[in-house]
């Protein structure tokens, strides 16, 4: 997207800590994170935990047997 973290905090309403702390992997709070995602056009999706089934995995990835 080309932002600077200067940028994307102040896009995001955020100070830059913010920044380096989600790019480090460190805690910081959800709605820090929604809001970096938000400016990134980014979203976060929730799936169930778990391993998904071989035919879980052909529909995500548009695979048949043949591909395989």
């Amino acid at each position: 997207m080309g932002l600077s973290i200067t940028e994307l905090a102040s896009q995001s309403g955020r100070v830059r800590d913010v920044i380096y702390r989600l790019e480090a992997g460190k805690e910081t709070s959800l709605s820090s994170l929604f809001a970096v995602l938000a400016v990134l056009k980014l979203t976060l999706r929730l799936e169930p935990a778990g391993r998904p089934t071989l035919s879980q995995v052909q529909a995500r990835f548009g695979l048949d047997d043949e591909d395989e």
